[in-house]
């Protein structure tokens, strides 16, 4: 990874008065205190944060101890 992934949030959205042109990308207009909202940001996040992601495959090796292990019983 060359840089460090970022996103902007403007939040406030109900504030806006006008017309408001975001000026960062990837980016988010968005209020907290809608609750469609919050669920678009986390939506927006989950996709970015996919889209950074790279893919890769790893295999390991599951050994097995040869001993038992018990777990204590309680006596009432």
């Amino acid at each position: 990874m060359e840089t460090i992934p970022m996103v902007t949030i403007y939040n406030k959205s109900d504030l806006i008065v006008g017309e408001f042109q975001p000026n960062a990308y990837p980016s988010i207009v968005m209020s907290a205190e809608n609750a469609t909202d919050i669920e678009r940001l986390r939506e927006f996040l989950e996709a970015q944060m996919k889209a950074e992601m790279d893919y890769y495959e790893e295999w390991v090796e599951v050994l097995r101890s040869a001993k038992t292990f018990t777990t204590p019983t309680k006596i009432h």
